[in-house]
């Protein structure tokens, strides 16, 4: 069983999880989308199982930095990463919801992330299209 995490930083995550909820056979596959400021909080509760992290990749996904906000997206990727928890890419193709080309992630993400130990595009990204051809 599979535990699924979002962050309410990373805008349009939830949209996606709802999206790939109701995909799923019930009960089957997905156990929960819990916040991940809430899985910090409850992290030695957990059972033990499968547990991701959902990052929603768009123009917007780290316009958080410069909020001040304790809680910014890098911060709980860095905190999963630390927690050994797998991050799932998901890369936004509709133009209409803030989709760019993958190589603006490399501007648009803060740096740290880019680097060991973080590392993040050494995961593969799943292209979110907006029509069932794809």
């Amino acid at each position: 069983q599979l535990i699924v995490f979002s962050c309410s930083s990373n805008k349009g995550c939830q949209v996606v999880y709802k999206e790939i909820q109701s995909e799923l056979a019930e009960g089957k596959n997905l156990i929960c989308n819990v916040d991940f400021e809430q899985f910090l909080e409850r992290i030695n509760e957990l059972p033990s199982h499968r547990v991701v992290l959902l990052l929603y990749l768009n123009k917007d996904a780290f316009d958080d930095e410069k909020s001040g906000k304790e809680m910014r997206t890098s911060v709980l990727v860095k905190k999963a990463t630390d927690f050994g928890i797998q991050l799932v890419l998901m890369h936004e193709q509709d133009p209409e919801k803030g989709a760019c080309p993958f190589n603006d992630f490399f501007q648009l993400t803060p740096s740290d992330l880019l680097d060991k130990p973080y590392n993040i595009y050494n995961t593969l990204a799943i292209p979110l299209h907006a029509s069932l051809e794809h």
